[in-house]
């Protein structure tokens, strides 16, 4: 009957996508680059961290130490899940999903200015944090 439909009028008036849903897509596809960064940037200073590096050897890390390095992201990550549930109940799950983006942006920046073993350390612990809060976020608010 010459009715055309695109794939943006079908979207936006048969399944009542809009704004919001972007956004929400927009913040998974966030977690997901964030993710995808993190294990690319772990595997390169987990391997300048390694035993018997030249990295370890001049920050005079030992083995202990090496080995911390490697899980504290995980730490914040297990932290970052278990309060952000309190936090969601509290505050609501979009303002945990922006303030779980913002500490992944803010940690993760200052990650880049990293000035030694203990504050590397330290920013990492909170980048896993916001992304635990994301990655939980993320996920219940696309269910």
């Amino acid at each position: 009957e010459g009715r055309h439909f695109d794939f943006e009028s079908f979207i936006s008036t048969k399944l009542g996508f809009g704004k919001y849903h972007y956004l929400v897509v927009l913040s998974l596809l966030f977690v997901e680059i964030s993710d995808g960064i993190q294990a690319i940037t772990s595997n390169f200073s987990l391997t300048s961290f390694s035993r018997d590096s030249r990295a370890q050897k001049e920050l005079h890390l030992s083995q202990a130490e090496v080995s911390f390095f490697s899980s504290v992201f995980y730490l914040g990550v297990a932290l970052g899940v278990i309060f952000v549930g309190f936090l969601s109940n509290k505050f609501g799950r979009r303002p945990c999903l922006l303030m779980g983006i913002f500490f992944q942006l803010a940690s993760g920046l200052l990650l880049s200015m990293n000035i030694g073993y203990q504050w590397f350390c330290f920013f990492r612990l909170f980048y896993g944090m916001g992304f635990g809060v994301t990655l939980t976020m993320a996920s219940l608010i696309v269910t």
